[in-house]
């Protein structure tokens, strides 16, 4: 078959079917529009809700090889339907929390669901099926998160404006999740058969570098500078990225900005990122990977930076989540793209797996950090200016990377 590996019939499903998929990924930016409101009932502390919320991370972190195990196993389908069904019976069940040890427990339930429709199942369903024009079907399908948290950000102020309370809003999500992404996802979802993958490895383009398709192994990989290099900057980017991103909407509302605008605008700097990803991707095709990589970084930086400012003018604001949501998306895109450089792409997935241990310290003392660090002072700026940082940090760090897989014609790492 002319068509096996290539972005067309069966495989543009499975595509939509992902897209839908990494759309309910999106659904944990619903907890950025409720934070205050859900505070203020219970009397929490900033710090005491994020430390909560934090627990998701090492959920995720920690689940994701049970994750890849069960997909191996079951198929992606099978994975992703289960995990879109959970989040429908969660988010009710956030609708009628009345303690705090249960948004704990939630917030641990709500790291299966992440890991469920994450990367790992869509990607693996994807690439399972495509071989030419898979950069730009990952770019499409990881884009359903920001569609995903950009609807949602702008339904919960309408919600709250007709009256509604944020159990409403919570029990509204539950609905999409169930009614909406789950049966779509089942729909378009197909694990790939048996002889697709083979057809699809020979249709893939050859490497674009030699000893690109080999490189070393993980135990290779442990025992070298850039593994700690890319490991250091992928925990400061999580750090940054889950612990500023639950408090964005209470941050501008303390600013002064009204809710509806603030949650909006927060829709808007998470929508930007399907640009993002999709430009990150073609970047990738045609520059070098730690190019692309320094661009993603140094946006980083710049959106940190701005952040500061914006205490003392709110009309940076815009240019902030501009910036702040093209680096958080195109990271995604960029960082497999420079683990391949490094390492060689036969044990991506094993390294790549490895460096995302990083998501459970950075994600989760990044926002516990910056609630305390709130309640302590009263303010968030301590916090912001950590945050820029350890981005300056590590993009020094990806300035010093070089490429360590084996060149073609003998076993001294080739200069990135």
């Amino acid at each position: 078959m002319k068509a096996e590996g290539a972005l067309r019939g069966r495989a543009l499903g499975v595509v939509f079917g992902a897209f839908v998929a990494q759309m309910g990924l999106g659904l944990a930016y619903v907890r950025a529009p409720l934070f205050k409101d859900i505070i203020a009932e219970f009397g929490w502390s900033r710090g005491d809700f994020s430390a909560a919320a934090a627990v998701t991370n090492f959920a995720v972190a920690g689940l994701s090889p049970l994750v890849g195990w069960l997909t191996f196993r079951l198929g992606a389908r099978a994975v992703v339907s289960a995990s879109l069904a959970w989040a429908g019976v969660l988010f009710a069940l956030f609708s009628r929390m009345q303690s705090y040890g249960e948004l704990v427990a939630l917030h641990v339930g709500l790291g299966f669901m992440v890991a469920g429709v994450g990367d790992i199942a869509v990607g693996s369903a994807v690439a399972g099926w495509v071989a030419r024009g898979r950069g730009i079907a990952l770019g499409v399908v990881y884009s359903g998160s920001n569609v995903g948290g950009f609807l949602v950000s702008i339904a919960v102020p309408s919600v709250l404006a007709r009256g509604g309370s944020w159990r409403d809003a919570l029990l509204f999500t539950a609905g999409a999740a169930l009614l909406v992404l789950l049966p779509l996802a089942a729909l378009g979802l197909r694990d790939p058969p048996a002889a697709l993958p083979a057809a699809a490895a020979r249709a893939a383009p050859e490497p674009a570098a030699p000893g690109e398709a080999g490189g070393i192994s993980l135990a290779e990989a442990l025992r070298t500078r850039e593994f700690w290099l890319l490991w250091g900057a992928l925990f400061a980017f999580y750090f940054y990225y889950l612990g500023i991103q639950p408090h964005l909407v209470a941050y501008f509302t303390d600013l002064g900005i009204p809710l509806d605008q603030a949650s909006y605008g927060f829709g808007a700097s998470v929508a930007v990122g399907v640009l993002a990803k999709l430009g990150i991707g073609l970047i990738g095709d045609r520059w070098p990977a730690r190019r692309a990589l320094l661009l993603n970084f140094a946006l980083l930086c710049a959106a940190s930076l701005l952040l500061l400012a914006a205490p003392l003018s709110a009309r940076v604001l815009p240019l902030f989540l501009l910036l702040h949501g093209l680096a958080v998306a195109a990271q995604n895109v960029a960082y497999p793209l420079i683990v391949a450089h490094c390492f060689g792409a036969r044990n991506l997935a094993q390294i790549y797996g490895v460096l995302m241990l990083a998501l459970a310290p950075g994600g989760g003392l990044g926002s516990t950090f910056a609630g305390y660090v709130f309640d302590w002072s009263g303010s968030y700026r301590p916090a912001l200016q950590l945050f820029a940082l350890l981005n300056a940090g590590a993009l020094l760090a990806i300035l010093a990377l070089r490429a360590e897989r084996p060149a073609a014609a003998g076993r001294e790492p080739a200069r990135g």
